[in-house]
């Protein structure tokens, strides 16, 4: 791209001046997204976000984690569509299924299970300041 195409944009102290070049949200406002599914953020999900992301380890818990989010947005008197749900997945791909298990094991003998259970523990049982 030559210099003369990219042109500086319109800012006022670091903010950027002007229109988006996209729609405007259903919600009239930012998408608030939760990512967790720690209780507490269960709770947020379900009293402020738009979007919940989880990583559940079976179809089980899935639906039991979507079950739970739900009901507790109606406690807030939300709709039950207004709190999407998206489930996360990790897909181990391969030419059989046998291969692709062996991928996933491979992979799995690789983690160290009380590092990285440490290492959650450090970073997300902060008390994070919204504002």
């Amino acid at each position: 791209m030559s210099r003369g195409v990219v042109r500086p944009l319109p800012s006022i102290n670091g903010w950027i001046k002007g229109a988006l070049p996209s729609p405007r949200s259903v919600q009239g406002r930012a998408v608030i997204v939760q990512a967790g599914s720690s209780d507490q953020g269960r709770e947020f999900a379900a009293q402020y976000a738009d979007i919940v992301f989880t990583m559940q380890s079976s179809a089980e818990k899935a639906k039991a984690f979507y079950r739970d989010v739900k009901e507790r947005a109606a406690k807030y008197g939300h709709k039950p569509d207004e709190l999407k749900v998206f489930q996360g997945i990790t897909p181990f791909a391969a030419d059989t299924a046998v291969k692709s298990d062996e991928i996933k094991n491979n992979l799995d003998a690789l983690t160290d299970y009380g590092y990285a259970l440490q290492r959650f523990k450090q970073i997300f049982t902060k008390n994070w300041i919204l504002s």
